[in-house]
């Protein structure tokens, strides 16, 4: 969730279409590498140019990517849409509930197994990139309140990176992930 002034995500049906495991294989190649036809996610994923097709006009119809420039029919390119996405589980009810937690996990999952391979190859990758990677982890006693402005300040960190600026030309593409939350069991 961020704390970007943007309209939660509550239609079910979008959240099930980004929870669905080959779809977050697409959006994080689409993220990755750019735009790309549905020949060429074909080719990276192992799927069929056909059920590639599918699955980017799914991700489209969502508002979760879009077409690119240049191309047509099947070479036509599509890309990422950035920007923030914030999901409001604990506003929403029932089937909206249910979708909003299936997607949350599909995300922290592919989330956990992008860290996971960073760690297996980290001693892999090039100079300067070698030893550079971060994870931080605190626990610590705060206030709800004082969660929530942690939450806004590590938001305007993060904003000005996902607007449109001038890279440097050793730039690769950087995952930051943060989480706050407060300890619960399963007997809360």
């Amino acid at each position: 969730m961020s704390f970007e002034k943007v309209d939660p995500l509550e239609d079910p049906r979008a959240m099930r279409a980004l929870a669905h495991p080959i779809r977050l294989r697409i959006r994080d190649l689409l993220d990755d590498e750019g735009p790309l036809t549905a020949t060429e996610v074909s080719d990276r994923i192992g799927e069929s140019p056909a059920n590639c097709s599918f699955h980017l006009r799914t991700l489209a119809k969502y508002g979760f990517i879009e077409e690119a420039e240049g191309g047509k029919g099947r070479n036509r390119p599509w890309q990422i849409r950035h920007g923030w996405m914030r999901v409001e589980p604990e506003n929403l009810a029932g089937d909206a509930r249910r979708a909003a937690l299936a997607m949350g996990q599909a995300l922290r999952g592919a989330l956990v197994r992008r860290i996971e391979a960073w760690a297996r190859r980290s001693r892999d990758l090039p100079e300067p990139w070698r030893g550079v990677g971060f994870e931080m982890q605190i626990d610590t006693d705060l206030s709800a309140e004082e969660l929530k402005q942690i939450g806004e300040q590590i938001s305007e960190v993060l904003r000005p990176l996902t607007s449109k600026r001038e890279l440097a030309p050793d730039s690769r593409r950087i995952t930051i992930a943060v989480q706050g939350f407060p300890h619960v069991s399963d007997d809360d």
